[in-house]
């Protein structure tokens, strides 16, 4: 039998313990929008997440615009922890490992780490925090190997030119876009965290909605809140708060638990009737 780990809140320290009963409290994950449902070559979208990763210089960065006294315990404890989560697709076990920690003065990274056989995926963000509590990424970067298949993208956001460089290499290729940056402007793995950021700080809004970039330019994500679990599903919802995001014939429910700083915690990707649920695992504090 799987093993899940429960999440015991004790107001000064978490404590993670192994439950038998899978049923009782299910943890959930949240993915990034490249994942398709049921194909295991985008796994890459799996991401409800992010992992530790190797550091990258910074070549578009301007100036932090952050207040670090705008920044509460809650919203630092936020920006600071690591999460595993496990799926099963089309009989293959994935896992994947979500990391959010402070790489020095008002500079993060978020990252995520798939792996299922001899595919991994190696994805990670650069970003800082402006007043307000707004996320500003810097610099965006995925790779993906394995299948014959080989390519990385990296996105620089140069927020004094308000232009954003998409770089796309394939193989002996290297294909160059540029778009216009408008502020608030995310990435696939910083709009999550932002999320998180905007679910501590105010009263549980209706819906939420981002710019989100890539190599294709900007794409908007709404998100609608329900307390109501999706047909079908017969997930224990305390101390989770749902949205869900409609994409043609696909949606995607995300539910985010209160008690761990509304860290993602269970994806449902819906499609023709057949779904795919990847599950939060693991989960632990990084900083005091």
């Amino acid at each position: 039998m799987e093993v899940l780990f429960l999440i015991n809140i004790n107001y000064q320290k978490m404590v993670t313990k192994p439950i038998n009963n899978t049923r009782s409290f299910p943890f959930f994950i949240f993915p990034l929008s490249l994942f398709k449902p049921f194909n295991l070559l985008a796994l890459a979208s799996l991401a409800l997440c992010l992992s530790v990763s190797l550091y990258s210089p910074l070549s578009c960065s301007s100036s932090p615009m952050t207040d670090t006294h705008s920044l509460t315990k809650t919203h630092t404890k936020a920006l600071n922890y690591e999460a595993h989560y496990r799926a099963k697709i089309k009989g293959l076990n994935v896992k994947g490992i979500k990391t959010v920690r402070s790489t020095g003065e008002n500079r993060y990274r978020a990252s995520w780490k798939v792996k299922a056989l001899w595919m991994k995926i190696d994805e990670w963000s650069e970003f800082e925090i402006t007043k307000g509590n707004e996320i500003r990424p810097i610099h965006y970067h995925y790779q993906e190997k394995g299948f014959g298949k080989k390519q990385r993208i990296n996105l620089f956001f140069d927020w004094e030119t308000q232009q954003l460089t998409s770089e796309m290499i394939r193989s002996n290729s290297v294909e160059k876009k540029q778009f216009a940056l408008t502020e608030g402007v995310q990435d696939k793995l910083t709009y999550q965290v932002q999320m998180q950021l905007e679910l501590i700080s105010y009263s549980l809004p209706d819906s939420l909605s981002y710019n989100v970039a890539s190599d294709r330019g900007l794409e908007q994500y709404r998100f609608t809140r329900s307390n109501e679990a999706l047909p079908k599903s017969q997930l224990n919802q305390k101390n989770n708060t749902v949205f869900s995001r409609q994409k043609k014939n696909r949606l995607v429910e995300i539910h985010f638990a209160e008690d761990i700083f509304y860290t993602p915690t269970l994806i449902r990707h819906s499609k023709n009737d057949k779904f795919n649920d990847i599950h939060l695992s693991g989960w632990q504090l990084l900083i005091d």
